[in-house]
């Protein structure tokens, strides 16, 4: 690590429009690649400034690791884990630091021109040279950046006894980047007709063959989304094999139903379908074929796909208080070890760089008699998380700093029917996230099912209740049989929500239950699912003392939340209204 007398100067940079960029997506192979390419842009900068000992990363924690790009590692090699920004110390001058970064870039925007470029010979547009692509994406990416002297941060007193010295300089810095970017312009330079897939920026490849037999104009970065995996340079840098679609990005029907392509992984008649197929369709002819002669079924939830956004809590005040750089580590290490736990809930990482993380999932994943599901996954990031980052594990900690306080972080899930637009989609779980974070004390999970009509669940956890627990365990039981839930629950209760508000205790609740169903509810009975339910209602209505809050309307808004969670297990199992 430089040492702080050494320091001359600090700097940032940025990058954008990833929110833009992926909201045009239509596939999950171009929201994934649009994302890969930011990281991929700032990994390359990362590697070239690294190579000066006289520059020190904080934001992100950066080291070089052995490039292997073999087919085992594939699956690790697409998941972006650079952020969109990196802020760095060195013993060099500002102005040393500003043109280096400034080479760096104008090298990177060479390098991806000329990608895309190839990739544009090898469809067929060869009118078009590097310097118009150049052009192009110089003057729609947002790359902003900065250096300035070391003697311009103020160290007071109240700061000098930070555990680093950067970590004064690093919110100077994000500062200044976060003002950068909101003064933005750019023009589209000569007229030329818009891209038919983005919309926002010129098409100049003109009547590129689409992968469903249209043809499109297309600007330099939609090309590259939809084809990143044609190109010869981008399938080496994930380590995918150089012919057919072995390795291509899975379709939303390959993520929501994974469990039954799993099966089907050696079936040759199933190989040859996928091998012409771009995106499967439940209801092709030749596809129920095969599941047939498998004895396979698609079921309801197979239908429905997660994108789960994760985002810290707090986490400017964890750096105040225990400095930039060892926390930028331990993030670091929880990004590569999360990496693996989504691969073990058959998920797929789009990014994680650092706190911030984007993935697809199958709703539920089941294998013989046993169920997984996406909130399975939530509370193994929670748990992660909260351990990677706990004090125990800060080793620069003081011993008289290290506390109890747990480092939290928020989830937001979308549950949406695999065939619906996927930029809503994506846009959806970004408002779940928001709507975690909103709650009291952070550490959430915001739940909504997206039905394919458009109606909308959505459903409200806290990480530490027993409430997430129960519903989960419900949930995977009545998907997997483990308990007998008569058909009709959820109606039944619906129409009791007035009687039930002013139920004051579980003693009082289990009357109810005992008096509404009579000889169903046989309270030792392990398997009976309306038991099940009357435990979970007992969680949801009860606060932190074990008690039901004493105002009816409180616990009318509880009974009500608890109603959309049996309503959100009925739709899954494929009750129908």
């Amino acid at each position: 690590m430089i040492e702080r007398k050494n320091i001359l100067s600090y700097a940032g940079f940025t990058i954008g429009p990833i929110v833009e960029v992926l909201s045009s997506a239509k596939k999950t192979r171009e929201l994934w690649f649009g994302s890969y390419f930011f990281s991929w842009y700032m990994e390359c900068l990362c590697l070239e400034l690294g190579k000066n000992k006289k520059i020190q990363f904080i934001i992100p924690y950066f080291e070089k690791v052995n490039a292997d790009t073999s087919k085992e590692n594939t699956e690790i090699n697409r998941i972006g884990f650079f952020p969109d920004r990196f802020i760095l110390s060195s013993e060099l001058e500002y102005e040393e630091v500003y043109e280096s970064i400034k080479k760096a870039n104008e090298e990177n925007l060479d390098y991806f021109a000329g990608l895309i470029k190839s990739l544009a010979t090898m469809k067929g547009c060869n009118n078009i040279d590097s310097k118009s692509i150049k052009d192009i994406l110089s003057d729609y990416l947002r790359t902003n950046f900065l250096a300035i002297p070391a003697s311009a941060i103020k160290i007071t007193e109240s700061n000098e006894s930070l555990l680093d010295a950067s970590t004064f300089a690093v919110g100077e810095i994000k500062a200044l980047l976060d003002s950068m970017e909101e003064n933005r312009s750019f023009s589209l330079g000569k007229l030329t007709p818009t891209c038919q897939q983005c919309r926002r920026l010129p098409g100049i490849f003109e009547k590129v063959p689409y992968p469903d037999a249209t043809k499109q104009n297309l600007c330099p970065l939609c090309l590259l989304k939809l084809f990143s995996q044609d190109s010869l340079e981008v399938r080496n840098k994930l380590g995918i094999p150089n012919s057919g679609k072995q390795g291509k990005y899975p379709s939303t029907a390959e993520i929501s139903a994974k469990d039954i392509f799993d099966r089907l992984e050696n079936n040759p008649y199933f190989k040859a379908y996928i091998e012409k197929t771009d995106e499967i369709d439940f209801n092709d002819k030749e596809f129920l074929e095969i599941l047939k002669k498998n004895e396979l079924q698609i079921k309801p939830y197979h239908r429905y796909m997660a994108i789960v956004q994760a985002d810290g809590d707090d986490l400017g005040k964890a750096v105040a208080e225990y400095g930039t750089f060892e926390l930028s580590k331990k993030l670091s290490d929880f990004s590569r070890e999360i990496a693996g736990k989504v691969s073990e809930y058959h998920g797929k990482l789009v990014y994680c760089g650092g706190d911030d993380l984007l993935a697809f999932f199958p709703l539920a994943y089941s294998e013989k008699a046993n169920i997984q599901t996406v909130i399975d996954f939530a509370i193994e990031l929670s748990n992660l998380y909260q351990d990677k980052l706990s004090d125990k594990n800060i080793t620069n900690l003081p011993k008289d700093k290290l506390s109890d306080k747990k480092f939290t972080i928020s989830v937001g899930i979308n549950i949406f029917y695999f065939k619906s637009p996927l930029a809503s989609a994506l846009d959806e779980a970004r408002q779940q996230l928001k709507t975690a974070k909103k709650m009291e004390d952070k550490n959430a999970l915001a739940l909504q099912l997206t039905q394919h009509a458009g109606q909308q669940t959505p459903l409200n956890f806290k990480f530490d209740s027993n409430e997430l627990s129960s519903f989960n365990q419900l949930l995977q039981e009545a998907l997997t049989k483990g308990a007998e839930f008569p058909y009709g629950l959820h109606h039944n209760l619906s129409r009791f929500v007035d009687l039930l508000s002013h139920i004051p205790d579980p003693k009082r609740l289990e009357a109810f239950f005992k008096n509404n169903f009579d000889s169903q509810f046989e309270l030792n009975d392990k398997k009976n699912g309306i038991v099940k339910v009357f435990k979970l209602m007992v969680e949801t209505l009860s606060n932190e003392h074990g008690n039901f809050d004493e105002g009816v309307k409180s616990r009318r808004d509880k009974i009500e939340s608890f109603l959309r969670y049996l309503k959100f297990i009925k739709f899954i199992r494929g009750e129908k209204e």
